[in-house]
């Protein structure tokens, strides 16, 4: 394929090099050129992650193309959110970051944190955040009973957004140790009895 994607992004052996769109941004041939890597690299390959298959989400549809895609290059409300660049250039690192997760590679010595996102209502399903800080790139999850949702992934080029999502890992991080404490607590307590 024309202006395929290079394997390798900096000291990262396995995170792909950005999409080089030789058009512009809006235009119908770099919607075009950018849904035919989704499809080949994304859609149509087999992503697996702890265990599970990742689907994407097909409707609504738009534009003849998968909501999944849009979102992903765009933001939730396409047509309304334009194609941000920084996104779309970078449509094939979630599969990397999903399929990298834990990073054994020693290339880089990067770290995918991976944390269940806050919920607001328990009858929703577990949504996942696969973040590499230094890298400034999140992929979002949603576990289903037999696979994963493939939400979106994006850059993350707020500043703002940035310690937002160190604070919901780290928040994550404290309350799993604690309930790891409680659980080693509670076995000592009827261990002892």
């Amino acid at each position: 394929m024309e202006g395929e994607s290079k394997k390798m992004y900096k000291e990262c052996e396995w995170l792909p090099e950005l999409i080089k769109i030789p058009y512009e941004i809006e235009s119908e041939e770099s919607k075009n050129y950018l849904y035919s890597f989704y499809l080949k690299d994304l859609k149509q390959s087999t992503i697996i992650y702890q265990g599970k298959e990742v689907k994407f989400r097909k409707h609504p549809e738009c534009e003849g193309k998968e909501e999944a895609f849009f979102h992903i290059i765009a933001g939730l409300n396409y047509p309304r959110d334009r194609i941000v660049t920084e996104r779309a250039q970078r449509l094939l690192w979630g599969k990397a970051i999903i399929e990298n997760t834990p990073c054994k590679c020693v290339c880089c010595n990067e770290k995918v944190q991976v944390w269940q996102q806050p919920q607001t209502n328990p009858k929703q399903c577990r949504r996942y955040k696969l973040y590499m800080d230094k890298r400034r790139y999140v992929v979002v999850l949603e576990e289903r009973a037999d696979f994963w949702l493939y939400i979106t992934s994006f850059y993350v080029n707020n500043s703002q957004e940035r310690r937002n999502f160190l604070k919901e890992y780290h928040d994550f991080s404290q309350t799993q140790r604690l309930n790891d404490l409680r659980k080693t607590c509670l076995l000592y307590t009827s261990d002892a009895a």
